[in-house]
């Protein structure tokens, strides 16, 4: 299954072993992460290279491309919202 993982990366960064753990345990269960950059530690440095609508077109594109959608939502996040938001809107 492809799957959405969304996290917060801008909204602070405190869930990384969580998002690795989630992201780990998903692909070893066979599926595919899209959105596998969350999980990554890095993440930060290179979406600074991106523009904001690069970040978006990258995010929608995998998000659209998603069977389903996990969201950890234990810290602030204006776009992990806009993300779920998104999800909902688009039935997944």
């Amino acid at each position: 299954m492809k799957i959405f993982l969304s996290g917060s990366i801008r909204g602070g960064r405190q869930m990384l072993t969580v998002y690795q753990f989630i992201c780990g345990y998903l692909r070893r269960s066979g599926h595919e992460v899209l959105s596998w950059h969350v999980a990554h530690d890095g993440v930060e440095a290179t979406e600074s290279l991106m523009s904001e609508s690069q970040i978006y077109e990258r995010d929608m594109g995998f998000l659209n491309a998603s069977e389903c959608m996990i969201a950890e939502v234990s810290l602030a996040s204006t776009g992990v919202g806009y993300e779920v938001c998104s999800a909902i809107h688009k039935g997944i």
